[in-house]
């Protein structure tokens, strides 16, 4: 079976006044500021991408918090989706948590 839509690439997530949108946009572009969809699927998308930021980078305390922030973040959950970026795909060799 061939790899085919990558959520990584493919617009799928709604996002109020924007419309579907990659992971990789969401993470990329700071000016995003609230996901669309129905209550349930704003928390299954939140628990989503919750689970992508703390596999990127887990601070071990507050200061190291602090020291990253929102951007660094951001840059560390995009590196995620490129270094494993063959594992989001929906259907294929290694489909997405099948």
């Amino acid at each position: 079976m061939e790899n085919r839509f990558n959520l990584v690439d493919e617009p799928w997530i709604p996002v109020a006044d924007v419309g579907r949108v990659s992971l990789r946009q969401v993470f990329a572009n700071p000016s995003y500021r609230s996901l669309g969809g129905n209550p349930v699927q704003k928390i299954a998308l939140m628990k989503l991408l919750l689970a992508i930021a703390q596999a990127a980078q887990t601070p071990a305390d507050k200061l190291e918090w602090q020291a990253l922030g929102a951007e660094g973040l951001a840059l560390r959950c995009l590196d995620y989706l490129q270094q494993w970026h063959e594992r989001f795909y929906l259907y294929g060799e290694q489909p997405f948590l099948q």
